[in-house]
């Protein structure tokens, strides 16, 4: 009798929790973590190509694509998003990308080397995404040929909270 009440009371708990935690946007499986990095420095980018980090450490729902460098947001929500990229030390080059959210830009890196020097810029913005948008690191400007590898060159993003509609 005791275990019977006691584990109709954990059930009623447990549905409790559960509603509670969904009021609040938290749902177990709608988590979406990435991070990812270039192994290798690339020449000859082109502008307007999305920056490919081919090296990935972290993809818990499988949001980011690898193939074609694309995030694709699995469940509306508020995103947070962080890319670096290090210019390499060909003298007078400079790198600038942006983080991208459908097409429109929403944050910019910019990094310029000397001889003998690296330079490393970075940005962080936070986007409200629906299901399908489509978040990625564009290269800028035809004549950015100078991104270094070597997981200096990283691209990272989180779900903060899930949006409910």
């Amino acid at each position: 009798m005791l275990i019977s009440v006691l584990s109709d009371c954990y059930n009623i708990f447990i549905l409790k929790f559960r509603a509670h935690a969904k009021a609040i946007g938290y749902e177990r499986g709608g988590s979406c973590w990435i991070s990812c990095r270039c192994q290798c420095a690339r020449t000859n980018l082109t502008q307007g190509q999305p920056i490919i980090f081919e090296t990935v450490s972290t993809n818990v729902g499988g949001a980011y694509h690898n193939n074609h460098g694309l995030f694709i947001a699995p469940v509306p929500g508020l995103n947070m998003f962080s890319a670096s990229v290090l210019s390499d030390y060909d003298p007078h080059k400079h790198i600038e990308t942006s983080l991208v959210v459908n097409g429109m830009t929403k944050a910019r890196t910019h990094s310029y080397s000397a001889e003998h020097m690296r330079d490393q810029g970075s940005a962080t913005m936070v986007v409200e995404l629906n299901a399908g948008d489509e978040v990625w690191v564009k290269l800028e400007y035809p004549n950015d040929d100078s991104l270094f590898g070597n997981s200096w060159t990283s691209f990272t993003g989180a779900l903060i909270t899930r949006l409910w509609n």
